[in-house]
C-alpha cells in the first residue's frame, strides 16, 4: 500500500505482550488525529473520534501500514452517551420522525414534544445529565423547556453546556418570575451540597423543603426581568432564547404594560423570539380570555382527564402543556381496577393493554399530543428507555384516531366521576 506523505511511527510490540494488544506508542501517535479506525492483528476494530489515519497492524514485530479511514456517523455518540445507554440497557434510536411545528412566524421547526428539566438536576454526576440531554437530542426532540428556579441555576448552566454547538438545531424555553435564594444559586454552595446529598440521601426532603421556604417570586418590573434574563443568556451560553415566558405571575403582572414594552423591545432586539406566560391555570384561562399580549404562548399543566385545553385553543393562544401522567396514570389506574370488569371492557373498546401502565401512560400522552395539535406537550425524565416510550407515543403512529377519540370519552367519563 502506498504510505508516502504519511508520518511513519514505531508500532512495535513487545514480545512478551499478546498480540493482540496496541504497542504503548500508538496512543501517542494518535493524539492531535481526527476519526480513525484502527485495525490489531485479531482483527478487532477500534474506532476513534479523535483520529484521522488507520493503522493497520501485522502479527509481526515492526511491520506497520496505512489505510483510509472508514466514515464515520454524522453524528456520532459520546462517551457519555454510550455509557448511559449500556448502564440503561435501552437504545432509543431509529424511532419514528416527530411532527414539527415553527414557535413565531419564520422561526426553525421544532417538535411538538419537549424535553423539560425539572427532574435533570435530580442525576448526581454532570456527565449524566448531559447523556439523558444528548439521549432525548439523538431520539429527535428538539425543544427543551427549563427555568433559573430549576436546580437552583444549574438545569441552566447544564443546557447550555449541552446544546453548545447545537444551537440552531434546538429551540429553547426560559422563564422569568421564580429565583433561587441567592446563597443556594452560588455555584460551589450548591455543588457542595447536591454531593452532601449524593453520601447522605435521607437529607433531601427536608433540605428541599427549607430551600423551597426561601425561594421568592421576583417583582414583575421590567428592570428585574432584563436582570434575569441576562443571566439566563449567561447560563445558557447563548445570545438569544427561542420563548421567554412569566413565570408564575398574577393576572396584574401579565397585564403590565411594563412588562410588555420591554418583551416587544428585546424581541425587536432579538434577544427572545416570543414570550407568553407559564403558571397557575386560573391566571392562565383569564390572561387567555383577555387575549393579553402575554397570551401569545401559554404553558399550564394538562392532561387527559382534566381536559382544560379546549377553552385556552378557542382564543386562540398557543399552548404548551405539561404534568401529562401525575396524577392522571395513578387516577386512571384506581378508578379502572375499583369495579370488576372495567379493564375488561376499556381493553375491548380500545384494543390495547389496558393493565399496562406503559400502555396508558401512551394513551395519556397520545392523547394530549390529540388535543393539542399545534402546540408543544412537555415531558420530563431520567431514563432513556421512557424517552424512547415518549418518542414513540408522540410520533402519532402508536394508535389510530379512533382508539384516540375512544379513550378521550372514556377519560371523560373518568373526570365526571
Amino acid at each position: 500500500m502506498e504510505t508516502q506523505g504519511w508520518r511513519k511511527v514505531d508500532c512495535r510490540l513487545d514480545e512478551s505482550e499478546p498480540a493482540n494488544r496496541p504497542a504503548r506508542s500508538v496512543p501517542a501517535c494518535w493524539s492531535g488525529l481526527r476519526n480513525t479506525v484502527a485495525v490489531w492483528p485479531n482483527g478487532i476494530e477500534k474506532r476513534s473520534f479523535w483520529v484521522l489515519a488507520s493503522f493497520r497492524l501485522s502479527h509481526r514485530l515492526g511491520a506497520c501500514s496505512f489505510a483510509k479511514a472508514s466514515p464515520i456517523p454524522k453524528n456520532p455518540r459520546s462517551k457519555r452517551l454510550q455509557y448511559f445507554l449500556k448502564r440503561s440497557n435501552h437504545d432509543p434510536f431509529g424511532l419514528l420522525p416527530l411532527k414539527h411545528l415553527s414557535l413565531f412566524p419564520g422561526a426553525p421547526a421544532t417538535t411538538i414534544l419537549g424535553y423539560g428539566t425539572t427532574s435533570l438536576m435530580g442525576l448526581a454526576a454532570t456527565s449524566d445529565r448531559l447523556a439523558v440531554l444528548e439521549c432525548a437530542f439523538e431520539s429527535g426532540i428538539r425543544h427543551f423547556d427549563t427555568a433559573p428556579y430549576y436546580g437552583y441555576g444549574e438545569a441552566e448552566r447544564v443546557l447550555g453546556d449541552f446544546i453548545h454547538g447545537r444551537r440552531d438545531r434546538v429551540t429553547i424555553t426560559t422563564k422569568y418570575g421564580i429565583q433561587a435564594p441567592k446563597m443556594i444559586k452560588a455555584r460551589w454552595v450548591n455543588l457542595t451540597a447536591r454531593r452532601i446529598l449524593r453520601l447522605l440521601p435521607f437529607l433531601r426532603k427536608g433540605l428541599s423543603r427549607k430551600a423551597q421556604a426561601l425561594t421568592k417570586k421576583c417583582a414583575f418590573t421590567a428592570a428585574e426581568a432584563r436582570q434575569s434574563l441576562e443571566r439566563s443568556l449567561v447560563a445558557l451560553k447563548t445570545d438569544h432564547v427561542d420563548l421567554f415566558l412569566l413565570h408564575e405571575p398574577t393576572y396584574a403582572d401579565a397585564a403590565s404594560d411594563e412588562l410588555h414594552q420591554f418583551l416587544e423591545e428585546e424581541v425587536r432586539h432579538g434577544k427572545i423570539r416570543a414570550f407568553g406566560c407559564g403558571g397557575d391555570f386560573g391566571v392562565i384561562e383569564s390572561v387567555a380570555k383577555a387575549k393579553l399580549p402575554t397570551s401569545r404562548w401559554l404553558q399550564f399543566e394538562d392532561n387527559a382527564l382534566r381536559g382544560r385545553i379546549e377553552g385556552i385553543r378557542a382564543t386562540g393562544a398557543q399552548c404548551i402543556t405539561f404534568g401529562l401522567f401525575k396524577p392522571a396514570l395513578a387516577t386512571l389506574t384506581q378508578w379502572l381496577g375499583s369495579v370488576p370488569g372495567r379493564y375488561d371492557e376499556w381493553e375491548r373498546q380500545l384494543g390495547t393493554d389496558c393493565r399496562s401502565e406503559a400502555a396508558l401512560a401512551a394513551l395519556v400522552q397520545a392523547s394530549s399530543h390529540a388535543q393539542n395539535p399545534d402546540g408543544i406537550v412537555l415531558f420530563s425524565t431520567r431514563r432513556a428507555d421512557r424517552i424512547a416510550s415518549a418518542v414513540k407515543a408522540a410520533s402519532g403512529k402508536q394508535f389510530s384516531q379512533e382508539q384516540l377519540s375512544k379513550f378521550n370519552e372514556l377519560a371523560r367519563d373518568v373526570r365526571l366521576a
